[in-house]
């Protein structure tokens, strides 16, 4: 597994969508709730949530996730 972290402030970048979809859909931290980070960032953590499921990932997950 690689550890991926996901910005509360910046949303993910169109060549980034595809990775971060298939990296939470393998790596999804089950026990850890999220969020989605509205556009002023007013909610972030709403809901007990610890990270944003539509958050920019870093570091790079386009050139850290492959398919398999």
């Amino acid at each position: 597994m690689i550890d991926i972290r996901f910005s509360k402030h910046f949303t993910t970048p169109s060549y980034q969508a595809d990775a971060v979809s298939n990296y939470l859909a393998k790596y999804s931290p089950i026990e850890q709730p999220s969020y989605e980070v509205n556009a002023d960032a007013t909610n972030i953590g709403e809901g007990g949530g610890v990270y944003n499921r539509l958050g920019r990932g870093y570091p790079d997950v386009s050139g850290a996730y492959r398919s398999r």
